[in-house]
Order: C-alpha cells, then structure tokens, then sequence
C-alpha cells in the first residue's frame, strides 16, 4: 500500500488474485488483469479526512475520537452513510501512528503498519 498525501492510493494485491486499487481523490479505479472498473466518489469522505490521524488532524467536524488506551485510540465516522469503515484503531507509539486496524461493515479488518525513518 503506498499513501501520498493529499488523497493518493495505490493498493497492489498479488494474492488470492491480482488486482491493483488506485485513488487519485476523485476517482476511484479497479484494475484485474485487463479489466478497469472506475467508480467515482463525489461527496464520500476523501482518503485525507479518512488517514487525517496521521499527520494529526482528525476533522471533528466527519470524526468522534476515543480514546481506548494511552497507546490507541480509536477514529469513528459521524456520516456512516460516506464511509466502507466502521471505525478505525490507530496504535501510537513514541510519538507516531504505528498501526491501523480498519474494521468494514461486514466486519473484516485490515491491518497496516507504519513504520518512520
């Protein structure tokens, strides 16, 4: 997975399948093999509100901040209807995000680990 900020993604699976998610903000794209399939996402919450904790600016006006240890904490939606997430653990330590668990609708989590120079 590889963030630029603001609102850029590239998410590259290789297994089970191959497939390559891309965000550039506006769009977003679904490549499998020959196969792009383009969804657009105006008026969603964009990846930056969504990631806004990692550079410390969670908007309170899209999200309610838990606080669930003094190493996590947890990032809810308000608009629930804008987002795939139900919430989002984020894990801090020495100062800076290290983990994310992303917790779907359906109950999946996907976990990424952040690791700074």
């Amino acid at each position: 997975m590889e963030f630029r900020r603001p609102d850029k993604l590239v998410w590259t699976y290789e297994k089970p399948r191959s497939r390559v998610i891309e965000y550039d903000g506006r769009q977003l794209k679904i490549k499998e093999g020959d196969k792009t399939e383009v969804q657009p996402v105006a008026g969603a919450v964009t990846l930056e509100q969504s990631f806004s904790f990692l550079w410390g600016e969670p908007d309170p006006k899209v999200f309610k901040i838990e606080n669930l240890s003094s190493q996590v904490f947890r990032v809810i939606p308000l608009r629930t209807d804008e987002v795939t997430f139900t919430h989002i653990d984020v894990t801090v330590a020495k100062g800076k995000v290290s983990q994310a668990k992303v917790v779907d609708k359906l109950g999946s989590t996907s976990i990424m680990t952040f690791t700074w120079p």
